[in-house]
């Protein structure tokens, strides 16, 4: 962009039109100032920017690199302006921008193969039974929903149906197993022949790690007594 009129080449005194007047012939330099653009990044629920946020720019220049982070328990999807490149650098900036990171939440279902859990009184608990099946989903009000099987306990139900978590496990309609943001299990599964079974005992330890999807520790039910959620060659992963 046209900076002015200056006395010398190297542009650092201007000529100043209302005032100074002609005495001899002059020469003057034509200014220019590199046009320059903001970079914004930003992040959606879920997650954060690492980096520098506005960036100003020169025309032509590049920016400095941004990291789109998620939050424990989410996963980074892409950027408002199709992108999915992460961590981004803008080269060669011609003009102004604003982007949004998305985020979503870690969720899925049993991995066949990696789905018994372990009852001392009950047996083997099927996380991945024909007509049922467990779901996770990990973040903002995460959760556990489907169902497992025992043969021993009949069906057991991880959320009330039409309940939405977080769950208050204090109301027939609203009881269910929540997970924490650190990936702790709370809350109340049902099973139809032994009643309810309790995730979150301070003792139990019952857990999803946010990473590889398994389950550890135990549950405790009155009428079933112990549930192992992982041992020695079995335990229950999830695909997040």
């Amino acid at each position: 962009t046209f900076a002015g009129w200056f006395k010398e080449a190297a542009g650092t005194t201007p000529w100043a039109f209302p005032t100074e007047a002609v005495t001899q012939a002059v020469t003057l330099y034509a200014k220019w100032a590199l046009n320059t653009f903001s970079l914004t990044y930003g992040a959606g629920s879920g997650g954060s920017i690492t980096g520098i946020t506005p960036q100003t720019v020169g025309y032509g220049q590049s920016g400095t690199a941004v990291t789109a982070v998620p939050d424990s328990g989410y996963r980074f999807v892409g950027w408002s302006d199709g992108s999915t490149t992460n961590p981004r650098t803008e080269v060669n900036v011609t003009g102004a921008l604003s982007v949004t990171a998305t985020f979503e939440a870690l969720a899925g279902a049993v991995v066949a193969g990696q789905q018994y859990a372990w009852g001392e009184n009950v047996g083997w608990i099927n996380f991945k039974p024909t007509g049922g099946g467990t779901s996770a989903r990990l973040g903002t009000n995460g959760s556990l929903t489907g169902m497992a099987w025992s043969e021993n306990l009949g069906w057991i139900r991880f959320a009330a149906e039409g309940a939405t978590a977080p769950f208050a496990n204090t109301a027939a309609g609203n009881w269910g197993v929540n997970i924490t943001d650190t990936g702790a299990l709370t809350g109340y599964a049902w099973s139809e022949n032994g009643g309810w079974i309790r995730f979150g005992d301070a003792r139990a330890g019952a857990a999803i790690d946010h990473t590889t999807g398994a389950l550890s520790g135990h549950a405790w039910g009155e009428n079933v007594g112990w549930i192992s959620l992982s041992g020695s060659g079995y335990g229950v992963r999830f695909s997040l």
